[in-house]
């Protein structure tokens, strides 16, 4: 997938294209590919608010069957990007694929969040960015977990030996969140100090970086 838009298969023996689809705007996060217990290939992918008219809108994400190309579902998640806002809007975080007791679930994280899009998830309206569960065969949000900052911190998930999953997601305030996986709840949770400190590039621009300190 590109800043375009295009998502893209090639055949890697031959370099030639097998199926391209248009996506409706940038694509930043890595695609992620789930093989079913039927053999089924599947891609999941969603985009960014970037190429589109600032203003509210919505972005998607969507699965699709990785050998033809054929769109399984499509769900639409509210957002909006103010006319001076420089700040990355959608899902610029890689989404997580479900396995064990979480097989049948796949998390996007999104930033940027419209009150349209908080009222859709079921999150409180000053949220910024949620981390989502959906359902892989429908797409449908099963549940979402509302931050009070924006994020483009990719979520992990962690299992037992029992199988039961959580899932980490970082904020860019600091914050960072342990949810249990079927259910969304939060059960741990640790605030890092944000520490901003400037580095001198080779140009000789100062850029402002966020770096995360425990002290």
């Amino acid at each position: 997938a590109d800043m375009g838009g295009v998502l893209r298969c090639v055949d890697t023996d031959t370099l030639h294209p097998v199926w391209a689809a248009a996506t409706g705007d940038a694509v930043m996060a890595a695609v992620a590919l789930d093989l079913t217990e039927s053999r089924e290939l599947n891609l999941y992918t969603a985009n960014m608010y970037a190429n589109r008219k600032k203003g509210k809108g919505e972005i998607q994400i969507r699965r699709y069957d990785a050998l033809s190309g054929k769109e399984a579902w499509c769900t639409d998640i509210g957002v909006v990007k103010g006319k001076k806002e420089k700040a990355d809007v959608g899902a610029k975080a890689s989404p997580v694929i479900g396995e064990e007791k979480l097989k049948d679930l796949v998390f996007f994280t999104v930033t940027g969040l419209s009150e349209e899009g908080c009222d859709q998830l079921g999150v409180p309206g000053e949220s910024k960015s949620a981390l989502i569960a959906l359902d892989k065969d429908t797409g449908k949000v099963q549940w979402a977990m509302g931050m009070e900052s924006r994020t483009v911190s990719s979520p992990v998930a962690v299992y037992d030996k029992n199988g039961d999953g959580w899932i980490i997601q970082c904020a860019q305030d600091g914050n960072i969140y342990m949810v249990e996986g079927m259910s969304g709840a939060k059960t741990a949770s640790l605030k890092l100090e944000v520490v901003r400190r400037q580095l001198r590039t080779h140009s000789s621009v100062f850029m402002t970086y966020p770096l995360l300190s425990t002290s």
